[in-house]
């Protein structure tokens, strides 16, 4: 009987096991907040034991981009790690694997701080319990590795992004649930940020997909929208201040492309007029129509 229990459990599993892939988009981030629909170019991934998601731009120049990305072993339950990739963009292929930074609890979301020549990785820690932030080093024999200076949350968050586009420094980031974004402060006296303010809304779209940027005068936020499957898509809305409170407003929202077996995306990421996105790929009907099945049941809950 626990023989049978396994074999349907492992075979269930199989019949539902999905991977995250890279994207970029082909339009500026200028026309997509403009509503330009977005047209995918498909990374191919040489790596097939891993799967990446949550990718951030590290630099791009000469056709190669380099990019931090959650990095996890397909055929484990383990914690994910961190690795910058390099991507032949001329080919759409990642080059280059190197994993850069590896915890004893679960690392996403590399948030990457530029700041006076120097790159800074926030990757979330939420199973630490705390947010900490390291340098990223390049070693003599041309490797990286990301170092931990200290934390600088006491908090437990998830998908921070740590912006200055407000003046001061400011964190935008999921402390209590999926309903709320939370920004959080800079405290210089005690050097860790505090909570500020919280937004609200009535439905799971408020969690950050990816780092603020800023087109024009505008600054837009990309958010997750997992209101009925994890992952679903992103929503990008533009941030106005007054009176130090914030007020969002819809822009535009990003959708998973139209082809079989792909069903969510919950990563935007721009730099240098490029665009980085992660792209959810089932890797068999059976997790398709079960994914559908309960994103149908939350519509018809929620009703």
């Amino acid at each position: 009987m626990r023989f049978a229990t396994i074999t349907k459990s492992s075979v269930l599993k199989r019949l539902t096991s999905c991977r995250w892939e890279l994207a970029f988009i082909k339009e500026s981030p200028e026309e997509i907040v403009n509503g330009k629909k977005p047209h995918y170019i498909y990374i191919n991934n040489p790596f097939t034991d891993y799967w990446f998601a949550d990718p951030f731009i590290l630099d791009v120049t000469n056709n190669k981009a380099l990019v931090l990305a959650e990095t996890m072993p397909r055929k484990s339950e383990g914690k994910a790690s961190i690795s910058l990739l390099t991507i032949d963009l001329q080919k759409k292929s990642i080059t280059k694997m190197e994993i850069i930074l590896t915890e004893k609890w679960h690392l996403s979301f590399p948030m990457i701080l530029r700041k006076d020549g120097f790159i800074y990785v926030c990757p979330e820690s939420a199973e630490a319990e705390k947010l900490f932030i390291y340098k990223l080093i390049q070693n003599k024999d041309g490797s990286h590795k990301l170092t931990m200076l200290k934390p600088i949350c006491n908090d437990v968050v998830w998908d921070s992004d740590i912006t200055c586009l407000f003046g001061s420094p400011k964190m935008f980031t999921a402390h209590r649930d999926n309903y709320h974004l939370d920004i959080y402060s800079w405290d210089y006296d005690q050097e860790v940020f505090i909570y500020e303010q919280s937004i609200s809304s009535n439905r799971q779209n408020m969690r950050m997909a990816g780092s603020l940027f800023k087109v024009g005068t505008t600054i837009y936020c990309p958010q997750q929208d997992s209101g009925y499957t994890y992952g679903n898509a992103v929503e990008i809305n533009a941030i106005e201040v007054s009176e130090n409170s914030y007020k969002l407003s819809p822009a535009v929202v990003i959708r998973p492309p139209r082809r079989l077996m792909i069903d969510g995306l919950h990563t935007f990421n721009c730099y240098k007029g490029y665009i980085v996105v992660d792209i959810l790929r089932q890797e068999h009907l059976t997790g398709l129509i079960l994914r559908k099945l309960v994103g149908l049941k939350k519509r018809f809950s929620a009703k």
